[in-house]
């Protein structure tokens, strides 16, 4: 009996792929903006530093 005709193996291996995806897009994404950033210090970053926000 092989495991690999299983449906929720094979749902896992899906899932695991799927998640796999979203994490290299996300560094991608990340990668950009920090290159972007870096490479325009002048302009200000769309994201809010921790000095935005003041203190509780």
């Amino acid at each position: 009996m092989s495991f690999l005709s299983v449906p929720g193996v094979e749902q896992e291996k899906k899932k695991s792929r799927s998640i796999l995806r979203q994490l290299s897009q996300l560094s991608r994404r990340s990668i950009d903006s920090l290159s972007s950033t870096l490479s325009s210090p002048r302009t200000p970053s769309p994201r809010a530093t921790f000095s935005d926000y003041p203190n509780p």
